[in-house]
């Protein structure tokens, strides 16, 4: 099958999925654009994009989880 989306990108102004891959997008980062889709440029998606590269993934998991995830990985 096809993998579950890691970044979804919402244009319009709009701050709902609507129903979209409503459970695909369980661990999706969501990137909210004023921008109507067809005005949307391609500096609008290298900043979805940057902002994206800027998180941290967690999968669910709480910060303390993922630093004791870490510190099993380096012993």
């Amino acid at each position: 099958g096809v993998p579950d989306p890691d970044l979804v990108v919402r244009t319009g102004g709009e701050r709902r999925l609507s129903g979209f891959l409503l459970w695909q997008v369980a661990y999706a980062e969501l990137h909210f654009a004023d921008v109507p889709w067809p005005d949307f440029s391609k500096s609008d998606l290298i900043a979805a994009m940057s902002a994206f590269a800027s998180t941290e993934r967690r999968f669910g998991r709480t910060p303390k989880q993922v630093q004791e995830d870490m510190d099993k990985q380096i012993t």
